[in-house]
């Protein structure tokens, strides 16, 4: 193995290594599969052969290189991944029938529209008023904690663009 592969190999385990524990199933990480003789750790050696497995999977022209159009594919199919493993926990958590599929009545949650009114209904009024909404939109916001100097959801730059 030349040392340009092998710096390579090195940059992917570490690279992909954290992705790896964090995914399950047969395009993720699998405990067993990466432990190759079966002994419950994992070696460098194992680790440094499930990266580079992982890589030649993305190499789609064999060229020992990933392009720019490799590497979207594998960051797309990644993305896409982690969208059907939520969506699937979404299903599994409210399918209050079992059947895989989510109704009306389970997508609409645990509390029905009378025991959302009595939550939110801060001055007994039987309906919610924008204030009222807001208010509770305010409180699941401060309830998340301090964003501290990340700023709002979906602005990554916050505070620290001004650094």
């Amino acid at each position: 193995m030349t040392k340009k592969t092998l710096l390579a190999t090195a940059l992917i385990a570490v690279l992909a290594a954290p992705v790896a524990f964090a995914q399950s199933g047969p395009s993720g990480f699998d405990f067993d599969v990466v432990d190759t003789n079966s002994d419950g750790e994992l070696t460098a050696d194992e680790l440094n052969a499930f990266a580079l497995a992982r890589f030649e999977a993305q190499d789609l022209n064999d060229d020992g290189e990933l392009d720019a159009e490799e590497l979207s594919a594998a960051i797309a199919a990644r993305a896409e991944e982690r969208r059907t493993r939520g969506v699937e926990r979404i299903i599994e958590r409210a399918d209050a029938d079992g059947n895989g599929t989510l109704s009306a009545d389970e997508l609409g949650g645990r509390r029905s529209p009378e025991e959302r009114i009595a939550r939110l209904d801060t001055d007994d009024s039987g309906t919610i008023s924008r204030e009222e909404a807001e208010a509770a939109s305010d409180d699941r916001r401060g309830n998340r904690g301090d964003r501290g100097d990340r700023g709002e959801r979906g602005d990554r730059g916050g505070d620290r663009a001004a650094e």
